[in-house]
């Protein structure tokens, strides 16, 4: 009975290794670099409170692409901040930079009250 448990525990851990890999950053790396693999996912996480009409924008980005973004709110109360969730993947090989501006996004012309940049490597 024993051989049929171990297949099954086998079975079960081939199926849990489909999901890219991923690479976590958040403000705590501004300013350097990050290496991920061409099949890698980057998770940047971020401070926002989006009440307030202000959101991360990428600003520029090279040789990642935004592939999704969400945010969980740290309370369930009105107007609280919380985290924002990006994930980028890989578009090419090589070195570019990834830059984010905290602004609202309908004021033309106005400077974003912070910016969050890194540079990031992609290895193939």
């Amino acid at each position: 009975m024993r051989p049929v448990v171990l297949i099954a525990v086998l079975a079960v851990m081939a199926g849990c290794g489909g999901d890219a890999a991923s690479v976590g950053i958040d403000i705590d790396d501004a300013g350097g670099t990050v290496t991920m693999a061409e099949g890698e996912t980057l998770e940047l996480r971020l401070e926002a409170n989006p009440t307030t009409g202000y959101q991360w924008v990428v600003l520029e980005s090279s040789v990642v692409r935004l592939t999704s973004e969400s945010h969980e709110p740290e309370s369930d109360l009105d107007g609280a901040g919380g985290v924002t969730t990006f994930h980028f993947t890989p578009v090419a090989v090589g070195t570019g930079r990834l830059q984010l501006g905290y602004l609202r996004p309908w004021e033309d012309g106005v400077a974003p009250i912070d910016e969050y940049t890194i540079t990031v490597e992609v290895v193939p």
